[in-house]
């Protein structure tokens, strides 16, 4: 009965969870499918007289520096052959000798052009080979693989960039569909990471508690072989007193902070041998590309590429994601108390508290929490909530004593209180049947004298 129970509670949101992490998988896949259609339906038609003109041009760029190469290689012949009539006359020793210097000129002149012309189109090709776009067809840079990349990176808000729409329905349609998926998937992320989050303490808590275990056994072990010996000091257990359990409950939240801090180099460096045995990277680079990607940069220098494993590097960008939210969201805490570092509390009962998918400010639930136990108006209008939670973060931080009040009027005989405002008990004033008989009947110290 309690099994069912308690699978009717954590059914439903469970069900929901996964019903909106499906959605996600199907809105990416949907998406690629439509961002794929529509690039390579209107981009075919832009991009053949495009295509045709770049033929062109080459065409009319390669033949260009032919010709003029050749008319100033005709030009450099001409003018050394009339300076050669003008300078022999007619002499064949003058004119052999004049004629190979003025030929060796043109001939190292049309070398240098060439050269010049050569290193030219050396860089426009190391230009091409650096550049992102390609002169490639739509339906080889619109693949599935990568319409789907592009996609979880709309959603995720990495951005790539490696492939992007040019026609104005593909811009259209990521403007429209990131309004829907970036909350989507945001959402998405948040609940995954409270998952995530619950795991790890999960896990640290195992751990601690295999560790004490451990050692007490052993500890317990080592006295039934020596029974003999006594231990004494500090550690014994005559000495020993436990810590409180405000003290292990902030021990336990700072190590848990810590350990969530440190899961994400440790997910990124294991994640990266495993990107290492499908992609073409090696180590550093897959570092590289997984710090790049789960941080949200994403400056697409480096994107996945394997087809056959893209459901792993998909799953290990979204859970390594989720874990650098979490990350952020401490980091976030602590810049929080830097922030207010040294600063009065002002405001405190404006401040609004998540109670599942509700939301109270601080003064509403401390009067609904009056009303309950059923304390006057007057005191609760009258509480300063600005002191009374910094007199309460002093006590959690261990420099001041508890805020409960001790007061005798709290105890209650007969509908009365048993002490006054001044500490006096009512049993002072009240006179007992017998009390006169046992005076009378007591003798004096003075008659005795």
């Amino acid at each position: 009965m309690f099994a069912h129970s308690h699978v009717l509670k954590t059914g439903p949101p469970v069900v929901l969870h996964f019903f909106v992490i499906c959605m996600v998988i199907l809105y990416v896949i949907v998406g690629a499918h439509v961002i794929r259609w529509i690039e390579t339906s209107g981009e075919v038609t832009q991009k053949k007289p495009t295509l045709a003109q770049l033929r062109e041009e080459n065409d009319i760029s390669t033949r260009t520096p032919r010709q003029t190469i050749y008319q100033r290689s005709r030009k450099c012949i001409i003018n050394a052959m009339l300076q050669i009539n003008n300078i022999t006359k007619g002499h064949a020793d003058a004119y052999n000798t004049i004629v190979l210097s003025e030929l060796d000129f043109c001939y190292l002149k049309d070398m240098k052009t060439r050269d010049l012309q050569t290193g030219c189109q050396t860089r426009e090709k190391r230009s091409d080979q650096l550049s992102p776009v390609k002169y490639e067809t739509p339906s080889d840079r619109w693949t599935f693989m990568n319409s789907f990349v592009f996609c979880f990176t709309l959603i995720t808000t990495i951005g790539y960039g490696n492939v992007a729409p040019i026609t104005f329905s593909g811009r259209l349609f990521v403007i429209i569909y990131c309004c829907v998926g970036v909350p989507l998937a945001m959402l998405t992320l948040a609940n995954l990471g409270k998952f995530l989050s619950s795991f790890i303490h999960f896990c640290f808590q195992l751990l601690i508690t295999s560790a004490t275990n451990f050692f007490k056994n052993r500890r317990a072990n080592r006295v039934m072989l020596h029974p003999h010996i006594l231990v004494t000091g500090p550690d014994s257990d005559d000495s020993y007193s436990p810590p409180s359990k405000d003290r292990e409950d902030k021990c336990d939240i700072l190590d848990y902070k810590l350990c969530i801090l440190l899961a994400f180099p440790i997910y990124l460096m294991a994640g990266s041998l495993i990107l290492i045995n499908y992609e073409h990277l090696d180590y550093f680079e897959a570092v590289y590309f997984s710090f790049i990607t789960l941080t949200t940069i994403g400056l697409g220098d480096i994107v996945p590429e394997s087809d056959s494993f893209l459901f792993v590097t998909t799953l290990y960008i979204t859970i390594g994601v989720a874990i650098s939210t979490i990350g952020i969201d401490i980091a976030s805490d602590y810049l929080k108390k830097l922030h207010y570092f040294g600063r009065k509390l002002k405001g405190v009962g404006k401040v609004k508290i998540w109670f599942g998918g509700e939301t109270l400010t601080l003064i509403q639930v401390v009067k609904n929490l009056g009303d309950h136990f059923d304390v006057p108006s007057e005191e609760i209008d009258n509480l300063d909530l600005d002191d009374f939670v910094d007199q309460a973060l002093k006590v959690e931080a261990g420099k001041a004593d508890s805020l409960r009040q001790k007061r005798h009027s709290d105890l209650v005989f007969g509908g009365r209180p048993l002490f006054d405002a001044n500490g006096t008990s009512i049993f002072d004033s009240i006179g007992f049947a017998d009390e006169r008989s046992v005076s009378s009947k007591r003798p004096s110290l003075t008659s005795q004298v």
